[in-house]
């Protein structure tokens, strides 16, 4: 089934913003990192901050991940069933 173009600018829309979100969380962790390695701030807040970080970071992955599929899925719903084929999964 064909999708409307209107959803398939969405959808991509979506995509970009959930890059985006992916490039700043990634951004933060790296500066949280140099800051923690410079010592400019004290241990335990440092620790606290690269976790905080570090979460944002996974959980934007796992977002960047899900729009991606959904985006995957919509503009080629026939590759997903080649791929179960392939894989030796059965077609439906």
């Amino acid at each position: 089934m064909k999708q409307a173009p209107e959803e398939i600018d969405a959808l991509w829309r979506r995509l970009e913003d959930a890059k985006l979100q992916l490039d700043l969380a990634h951004n933060y962790l790296k500066e949280v990192k140099k800051d923690r390695l410079s010592g400019d701030i004290p241990a335990p807040d440092a620790d606290y901050a690269y976790g905080h970080a570090l979460g944002a970071e996974q959980a934007a992955v796992e977002h960047y991940l899900l729009v991606l599929n959904t985006y995957k899925a919509t503009v080629y719903p026939d590759a997903e069933k080649s791929a179960g084929l392939a894989a030796g999964g059965s077609a439906g």
